[in-house]
């Protein structure tokens, strides 16, 4: 946090807390791009303190122009990063919550959808539409644990997304199969110049 300062202001004063106010921004970018959210949000409100004492001590316009913009950046990116560390204590207290044949079901839930959209991508689509289905199976019990109206929805869904998909891929492997049962059938047949050729020996 700033020092306090002398209610005497001087240029001296104001490029002082700027300099130590684009410090700070400098460290909270690297820690967002290393997602270190809690130590960027710390660093752009120390950055913020900062830079609003310089508002205080400069008088060139300009200068306070350009201050007052980056103040506010600092202080929409520190509010930003806030609601995220917020968001991201809830989500650890639901899953907390959560019981062990809850968790149990997203893990294998999740490795199953994987799986299966491996397949889907490698065009195997026998083994992705078994995926999908151990998938399903295993959502629809989450689903049958889940009391929170809106996860019901959400997994609902999901499970509705996965089942369309594993219909379409049903339907592609069935009319493949007719493709080739087609084909087989007529590679079976004679070759016209061979019914030719005994029709005319007849």
């Amino acid at each position: 946090m700033p020092d306090d300062q002398t209610d005497q202001s001087s240029p001296e004063q104001s490029a002082s807390a700027l300099e130590l106010a684009q410090g700070h921004l400098r460290t909270a970018s690297e820690r967002e791009e290393a997602q270190d959210f809690s130590a960027a949000m710390q660093e752009y409100q120390a950055g913020l303190q900062y830079l609003l004492r310089c508002l205080e001590t400069e008088r060139d316009p300009e200068k306070r122009s350009a201050a007052c913009l980056q103040a506010r950046r600092a202080l929409d990116k520190a509010e930003a990063l806030k609601l995220l560390l917020q968001d991201q204590e809830r989500s650890q207290q639901q899953q907390g919550s959560l019981s062990s044949p809850a968790k149990d079901s997203i893990a294998k839930t999740a490795d199953c959808i994987r799986a299966a959209v491996l397949a889907d991508r490698a065009g195997d689509l026998p083994t992705a539409i078994q995926a999908y289905t151990e998938g399903l199976g295993y959502l629809l019990d989450h689903l049958k644990q889940e009391t929170d109206p809106k996860a019901r929805a959400g997994i609902a869904a999901k499970a509705h997304q996965y089942m369309e998909r594993t219909e379409m891929l049903k339907a592609l492997v069935k009319s493949a199969g007719a493709v080739m049962e087609q084909v087989q059938q007529r590679a079976e047949m004679p070759h016209p110049s061979q019914m030719l050729s005994a029709s005319a020996s007849s």
